[in-house]
């Protein structure tokens, strides 16, 4: 899983961009 968390880190490159993308994550629970 650790793996695969980081391989999407690696495609944003702006925290901000990374940021929303894992809150929307998080809201979709």
């Amino acid at each position: 899983a650790y793996v695969r968390f980081a391989s999407v880190y690696r495609q944003f490159k702006d925290i901000d961009s990374f940021m929303h993308e894992l809150n929307k994550l998080l809201d979709e629970k």
